[in-house]
C-alpha cells in the first residue's frame, strides 16, 4: 500500500461531521443490549453468576445415598473410588460437553 505525501508528513486526518448509514438503529441496538445486560445482572441470571454458583455448590461434599435393596435411582449420590490410585471420581451428569454426548469428570484425592 502506498501513502500520499500528506499522509507521510502527518497532515490533518479526515474526519466526518455527519454520521453515515443507519446510526440510529446501531444506537438503539447498543442501548437494548445494555438494558438486557443490566436486567440480567440485577436478576442474577448472567452466565458468570450461574457458573460461580455452580462451582460453589460443586466444591461442597454431599451425603451418600444408601438403599436397602442396593438399586441406584436418579438423584442418588454415590462415590466411586479407585483401588489402584485411591482417587475419587467427581462428575456432574447435568453438565454435558459442548460438542458430544460425553461428560466431564475429574479425579481427586480428597475424600
Amino acid at each position: 500500500m502506498y501513502y500520499t505525501p500528506q499522509q507521510m508528513a502527518g497532515g490533518p486526518r479526515y474526519s466526518h461531521k455527519t454520521r453515515a448509514g443507519n446510526w440510529n438503529e446501531d444506537w438503539e441496538a447498543s442501548e437494548s443490549k445494555l438494558k438486557s445486560y443490566l436486567k440480567k445482572k440485577v436478576t442474577g441470571s448472567l452466565l458468570l453468576d450461574k457458573t460461580l454458583s455452580g462451582l460453589q455448590t460443586q466444591g461442597q461434599g454431599a451425603a451418600l445415598t444408601y438403599r436397602e435393596d442396593g438399586q441406584m435411582q436418579s438423584g442418588d449420590n454415590v462415590m466411586l473410588r479407585s483401588c489402584f490410585t485411591g482417587a475419587v471420581l467427581v462428575a456432574n451428569p447435568n453438565e454435558k460437553m459442548v460438542s458430544s454426548d460425553a461428560f466431564a469428570v475429574t479425579a481427586t484425592c480428597n475424600n
